[in-house]
């Protein structure tokens, strides 16, 4: 059971990160603003995975909570970007 959960955890962080890139590539070839947001929502949430699963650092319970509202924000502001788009 455990080595299901760490290949799942992976495989998360792994399409979190593929979608990361494709918001980088979103901004920069298609100029969408929105993209950013995307790449940096997206990285956020890898960056807090791997700190949640591998523990390298200790991270206080508040910074974890600060990094999932941030990656938040930034992803329904992507989105808010999204709908408002003509």
């Amino acid at each position: 059971m455990k080595l299901l959960v760490i290949i799942l955890n992976n495989l998360t962080m792994f399409i979190e990160a593929i979608v990361a890139v494709l918001g980088v590539l979103l901004a920069i070839r298609r100029k969408k603003k929105y993209g950013w947001l995307v790449a940096a929502a997206f990285f956020v949430y890898v960056v807090y995975n791997f700190i949640a699963i591998y523990n390298p650092i200790h991270v206080s319970e508040s910074l974890f909570a600060l990094a999932l509202s941030i990656g938040s924000v930034l992803i329904l502001s992507a989105f808010w970007m999204i709908y408002k788009e003509k």
